[in-house]
């Protein structure tokens, strides 16, 4: 069986180009093909990107806010124009800010021909209270209606977040054009599609609390979580999302310097607030000294 991880980014050259280092030093007889949808006048920035890609294909660029719309058309634009002609079993699709710390196999053994995994996927049996499935959304009405019409029936609404997720090359061959001819929004429609076509849609294995790894608030995972976790046998090993350029070296410490660490990171995190309270301190003596001056 291949694998391959697609890694789509926009962003931040100097850290997609250390991530895909750092996932590659792991998972050395995997593949890693790439999209970029950044900007054209951009996408000469991204060489050290494309430089640790087996492949790497970039997006014709629309605008930032229909990309995150449209992640899921991203894709499988990408299985139309480039990746079925690239060899891959199963595939692994990353956002640029997830941090990978353990094999690729981890992830894509799970999945058959028949099913597809994601961090976090649910029926969703109330579209009404959910912005883009409400009956209010023209585009949500407008799949609806496409649904409808192809299958003779109203869809059982699926929700995913997209981040990460393993699929097996079938599930692109069945699905991808399809995908590419609805409206809608990412995160219901290619789940919804692909359960159209009789996939198993389940979690990938994840913590209990796993939010705490995981969120899609824009709030990157601190070091202090990632090398706790990494001190472990048993510990998480996908983090998202995370801005900072890791590198190997920063993950793979000796018990002695992970402590170290530690104590560095909680130490530099007082330091800053003593500062900033002498800051503070020294500030409203200045004002007091002010006021008595004026009076």
């Amino acid at each position: 069986m291949t694998n391959a991880v697609l890694y789509v980014f926009y962003t931040s050259p100097r850290t997609c180009a250390l991530r895909l280092k750092l996932m590659r030093s792991i998972n050395p007889n995997v593949r890693f093909y790439g999209i970029c949808t950044d900007r054209p006048e951009n996408i000469h920035k991204f060489k050290p990107v494309f430089d640790e890609l087996d492949d790497a294909w970039v997006f014709p660029f629309v605008n930032p806010k229909w990309h995150w719309h449209n992640l899921d058309k991203v894709v499988c634009t990408w299985f139309v124009e480039r990746g079925a002609n690239l060899p891959f079993d199963r595939l692994l699709v990353l956002d640029w800010d997830v941090l990978l710390l353990n094999p690729v196999s981890t992830w894509t053994s799970l999945v058959d021909e028949r099913s597809a995994k994601f961090i976090d996927v649910w029926e969703n049996t109330q579209p009404e209270t959910n912005h883009w499935t409400r009956s209010t959304n023209e585009e949500f009405v407008s799949f609806c209606a496409r649904y409808d019409a192809r299958n003779g029936t109203r869809p059982v609404i699926y929700n995913a977040f997209l981040f990460a997720y393993v699929v097996p090359r079938r599930a692109f061959t069945d699905c991808a054009q399809e995908v590419l001819g609805y409206a809608g929004y990412c995160e219901y429609r290619l789940p919804t599609i692909l359960r159209s076509y009789g996939y198993d849609l389940e979690n990938l294995p994840r913590p209990q609390n796993w939010y705490k790894f995981a969120n899609v608030k824009g709030i990157s995972i601190t070091a202090g979580l990632i090398l706790d976790e990494m001190a472990r046998p048993d510990g998480f090993r996908l983090f998202h999302p995370v801005f900072e350029p890791y590198h190997s070296s920063d993950l793979w410490m000796s018990l002695p310097d992970r402590i170290a660490a530690r104590f560095r990171y909680r130490n530099v995190s007082r330091l800053v607030k003593e500062v900033l309270k002498r800051c503070l301190r020294r500030a409203r003596s200045w004002r007091l000294d002010d006021d008595s001056q004026a009076t």
